[in-house]
């Protein structure tokens, strides 16, 4: 091929993405959802690309392919899926000029991946081209972000994270923390990928239909998992699997979103809608929120990897990857209540309502029997379960379960609570107290980890904790429940007495059941028993279970009229 069809060949090319951008806009303007302008793409250079690749033959060549390239070009397949959508997305969020330039950085990714994956170094004539590039991207990111509030602190934390890579975790291989960590990135915007149809469920107390999509979608990954695993071992197909389902089970509730509220619609919002309605006042407060919360939530992570090496971050994973599954569960049944609390506390107060009070006490109540009940469940049967499923070898100290269990009571414990403070807004008045939460946590963290290992982390985690939920009583009790206080922590020291007797009482007598798989069966008895029985002698009559009470009865007599009926 002379220089002159090679010159008419890239200025095709440079032409062609030059107009792709433009065009997806106009389509979108026009009606044409992002994920169907990527299909109708893909579709049209499928069939531009088949029938060469069947008269050269390189569409048999890939059909007796290894498995192992197959199952990569599969994969690339995905990301490629996951770009144009992301994309053609983004055109909808920002100039068309910004999305483009933006996105033409890939070829960075491409040189910079290919060093630390494939060992391909970057040749030194490319060296000043990739630098202007990056200055220039930088630049026009940086200069779209007058009117798009919140991509730059999102893309912040991205780099930082980036950045601290090599540090947080030391010991492991460049190649493979890079490899896990965008992995992990792309996972975490896919499960944003057109979630706002999600939050219209839960405003309507409907998340179940949510949740029975999950459902499908999380068999479906547990199932291609294991096919992964069986034939086709790659860490990154792994991976790749649980993104596609993310995706698959945000645009099936898109699909049904359309199907259950017809009469919601886009429409054309400017920045003056958000000032008006003071999103941007709250907006402020709310991501000094975020970003301690985010880093909160880290620090154990961040310090058990530095300083306790891969290996003790893989026990502490073991654990997390238990307790995340009750956590999801345990929001399923708390989201539901979400709605509801905003509808009785949107703007008044209620200290002129008593019935608000009396569901106020009652959905507080419920945290902590939910909270107590889950807290010894961990400290019964967490050490059990371990040790029959992998060993014990694997297990980490009973200190550390302990603290764990305290942890995740003191979470659940005022689960009701962060509702009431959530809805109340006024993020101003408790900021302090998250950014003393996050600091607090990181640096302690680090004193004590040397002292009491990664038990002493944990022992940060729920100080830090402890102040986040000062923070949050502040709010509730001077915006909502005047007057309150004496009484809410009168009954919190009372929590605490109970808890420890249905923490004590019931580990008692698990100790004396028999090791392996066949003492879990009795553990369990003994948790759903001895706490539940406990907490319902002690609190099960009093006052502040009035509304509990009421609601039981009511739900009682709804399943009573239903078996009269059948």
């Amino acid at each position: 091929m002379n220089n002159q069809k090679k010159a008419l060949l890239v200025a095709l090319a440079v032409a062609g993405v030059s107009v792709s951008g433009p065009m997806v806009k106009w389509s979108l303007s026009c009606g044409a959802s992002p994920v169907m302008i990527a299909f109708g793409r893909m579709a049209l250079s499928f069939a531009l690309l088949l029938i060469p690749a069947l008269k050269s033959g390189e569409l048999q060549a890939v059909v007796h392919a290894p498995k192992k390239q197959v199952a990569l070009a599969c994969a690339a397949g995905l990301l490629l899926a996951l770009h144009y959508t992301c994309w053609m997305t983004s055109l909808s969020f920002a100039s068309t000029f910004v999305s483009t330039a933006l996105v033409c950085t890939q070829p960075l990714f491409v040189a910079a991946l290919s060093g630390v994956l494939l060992h391909e170094p970057i040749k030194r004539e490319a060296v000043p081209g990739a630098i202007v590039a990056v200055i220039g991207a930088a630049a026009i990111g940086l200069l779209s972000m007058g009117t798009e509030h919140g991509s730059l602190f999102g893309d912040a934390l991205a780099l930082i994270g980036a950045a601290a890579l090599r540090w947080i975790m030391p010991d492991v291989p460049a190649a493979t923390a890079y490899t896990v960590y965008g992995l992990n990135v792309v996972s975490t915007l896919c499960s944003y990928f057109l979630i706002t149809r999600r939050l219209m469920y839960t405003c309507t107390q409907q998340g179940y239909r949510c949740t029975q999509i999950d459902f499908c979608c999380n068999v479906a990954t547990s199932l291609a998992k294991i096919a992964v695993s069986l034939w086709f071992p790659n860490y990154v197909l792994y991976f790749s699997v649980t993104i596609f389902f993310n995706v698959m089970a945000n645009l099936i509730i898109a699909r049904r979103f359309k199907k259950d509220f017809p009469y919601v619609h886009d429409v054309k919002v400017t920045v003056n809608d958000f000032k008006e309605l003071g999103i941007f006042h709250d907006l402020r407060y709310f991501l000094v929120h975020r970003l301690s919360n985010t880093i909160y939530g880290s620090s154990d992570t961040i310090v058990t990897s530095r300083m306790g090496g891969s290996t003790q971050t893989t026990f502490l994973g073991n654990y997390n990857t238990i307790s995340t599954s009750a956590t999801d569960l345990g929001n399923k049944v708390m989201d539901s209540f979400a709605a509801a609390i905003g509808n009785i506390v949107y703007d008044k107060s209620a200290a002129a309502n008593d019935h608000d009070k009396q569901v106020f006490w009652g959905m507080d109540l419920f945290s902590y029997l939910f909270g107590s009940f889950v807290a010894t469940a961990y400290f019964c049967l967490f050490q059990p379960f371990m040790g029959a499923w992998m060993g014990e070898k694997w297990l980490l100290p009973l200190s550390f379960v302990l603290v764990f269990c305290l942890n995740e009571y003191v979470g659940w414990n005022h689960r009701m609570l962060g509702s009431y403070r959530a809805v109340l807004g006024h993020f101003e008045e408790d900021q302090w107290f998250m950014v003393a939460s996050a600091t607090v946590n990181l640096a302690l963290s680090f004193l004590l980890f040397p002292l009491y290992d990664i038990t002493g982390a944990l022992i940060a985690t729920v100080v830090a904790h402890c102040i986040m939920w000062a923070g949050r009583i502040r709010v509730v009790f001077r915006q909502y429940m005047c007057g309150g206080l004496g009484h809410y922590l009168a009954v919190q020291a009372l929590h605490l007495v109970t808890l420890a007797a249905c923490m004590g009482g019931s580990y008692a007598l698990c100790a004396r059941m028999p090791g392996g798989w066949l003492g879990l069966a009795p553990r369990v008895l003994v948790v759903l028993m001895v706490p539940n029985l406990l907490n319902l002698a002690v609190y099960g009559w009093g006052k502040d279970a009035a509304y509990l009470r009421q609601y039981g009865a009511k739900v009682l007599r709804k399943l009573k009229r239903k078996g009269d009926a059948a």
